[in-house]
């Protein structure tokens, strides 16, 4: 169901960040992660509440190299589905570094039968507090249907503030429409004792329609606006060293379409 490509892409945009960057240096080695996530979508009469949740945990096996693997169960259209991701950081020059993310989901409209992510960072001369990121996306469904998605941007790090922006261009096929996507964030925080973004995306999401005889080309604008905040503490739980909690709100809406509210909360543990 192309209807829907633009929102599970963005999601997932956020979803597969592993926390953290090549900048980041991390006390402890491992993390554990659970999530929950509620999506309120208008009109009512046609959709029901959309229902997630996500265990995840990640490796930070050593300077300049982290992974992750993340499952979640995911509930929408009165079914029940399922997705798996990994991650892997990898620093390569102390000027380099990449992130790759791979994903398979359940048989539905809304899943990646294979999803691959890929950046290539830069940190530019003479500070290295800009990073340059050239990135390529894979969306291969249950179906005919792909996108295939370049993007290129930047984030600019000062000692506890962090601002980004990235340029997606997607080509849906089959038709081969191209639509654009612009994101924005800005990060205030310190690792190990709270981080606080707000992610506004905004663009277009166009494919071609082809349950319709003839095939018609559908664009519509579309509209992300979130922002969410990670805290730790410092008294030690059970056999974890470092705990916390996460939540965050959103807002989603497409032209024509319909409007999602969301609220995700979670704990996460670091030992």
């Amino acid at each position: 169901m192309k209807y829907f490509t633009s929102i599970i892409l963005i999601t997932l945009i956020l979803v597969l960040s592993a926390p953290g960057s090549s900048n980041a240096q991390f006390i402890h080695k491992n993390r554990i992660e659970t999530q929950f996530i509620y999506e309120h979508i208008t009109p009512t009469d046609l959709f029901d509440p959309w229902k997630s949740f996500y265990i995840k945990y990640y490796r930070f096996q050593k300077p300049g190299l982290n992974f992750s693997v993340q499952a979640g169960v995911i509930h929408r259209y009165r079914q029940t589905d399922y997705i798996g991701i990994a991650t892997v950081n990898k620093d390569w020059q102390d000027w380099f570094y990449t992130y790759t993310a791979v994903a398979t989901g359940s048989e539905t409209d809304y899943l990646p039968k294979f999803r691959l992510d890929h950046e290539f960072n830069f940190k530019v001369e003479p500070t290295r507090r800009f990073v340059a990121t050239v990135g390529v996306t894979y969306f291969k469904y249950h179906s005919d249907n792909e996108d295939i998605i370049l993007s290129i941007g930047g984030t600019f790090y000062l000692p506890r503030w962090n601002f980004a922006y990235k340029f997606y261009r997607n080509r849906s096929n089959p038709g081969g429409v191209i639509s654009y996507t612009h994101l924005v964030s800005v990060g205030y925080g310190e690792e190990y004792k709270q981080w606080t973004y707000l992610t506004l995306s905004f663009g277009d999401q166009a494919y071609l329609a082809i349950v319709v005889a003839p095939s018609q080309e559908v664009r519509q604008d579309v509209f992300r606006a979130s922002l969410s905040h990670r805290r730790w503490f410092d008294n030690s739980i059970l056999i974890f060293p470092k705990w916390g909690i996460y939540g965050d709100i959103s807002y989603y809406t497409i032209d024509d379409g319909y409007d999602v509210y969301g609220f995700s909360a979670g704990l996460f543990a670091d030992f």
